[in-house]
């Protein structure tokens, strides 16, 4: 088990989620010199690839920044050195915080599985997407779903320092239809799940492709629809 630092906050005006990108750009830009958690890039203008601290969301209509262990820390950079307003496409917006919320979250293996929902995931390179494709039946297709959403929980929890000893289960309940989505010029299927893991992840953090702009939003659903 590892105990982690969680910060999440929202603003006080409305955005889309095809405008996730100009909000972390605004983000950006509001700094003198935004630190490296904020853009995943080096000084040199290199990308640096690894899980993301900082995270940009739209949730409830909302923009949102989900911030993760140095992440908490450094978005202090935000506070302290914004430029006022935020200007987000043609539009300006006064960066004023709706609501904020930090903790402490205690990543661990349980006995009893979670059941959790995720958003906009992005779970296909094109070389898994071959092999995705070749499977014939449903059940071998969601199997192999399944793997790729146990992969990227474990790529998130040895990118935060924990690695897990136990066995991971991950069990998928319900695949929604899949929505065509653009992220850098390629075209993607994303996906809508509900599914059971063992693992207690924090609620709103990204997993997979492109988790620090919008897409894999995971959250814990209501306990009540268990065994729906």
């Amino acid at each position: 088990m590892k105990k982690i630092r969680y910060l999440h906050f929202s603003m006080d005006f409305p955005l889309k989620p095809y405008e996730v990108h100009r909000f972390r750009g605004a983000i950006i830009n509001a700094m003198e010199e935004a630190p490296d958690h904020f853009h995943q890039h080096a000084s040199n203008g290199a990308v640096i690839y690894r899980y993301p601290l900082i995270q940009y969301k739209v949730l409830k209509h909302r923009p949102t920044i989900v911030c993760l262990e140095d992440g908490a820390d450094e978005i202090h950079h935000f506070f302290q050195n914004r430029k006022e307003p935020l200007r987000i496409g043609a539009k300006e917006y006064i960066p004023d915080i709706a609501r904020i919320y930090l903790r402490h979250h205690l990543l661990q293996v349980w006995q009893e599985p979670m059941f959790y929902g995720i958003n906009h995931w992005l779970p296909f390179n094109p070389e898994n997407h071959k092999t995705y494709q070749s499977l014939n039946g449903l059940v071998e297709r969601t199997q192999f779903m399944e793997r790729i959403l146990q992969n990227n929980i474990v790529q998130f929890a040895h990118e935060l320092g924990w690695d897990i000893k136990k066995e991971i289960k991950v069990q998928i309940k319900k695949i929604y239809a899949p929505k065509s989505v653009t992220y850098k010029g390629m075209h993607y299927k994303s996906y809508k799940l509900d599914f059971y893991t063992n693992v207690s992840l924090p609620d709103y953090i990204g997993l997979g492709k492109a988790a620090s702009t919008g897409f894999g939003v995971v959250y814990r659903k209501n306990r009540k629809n268990y065994n729906d």
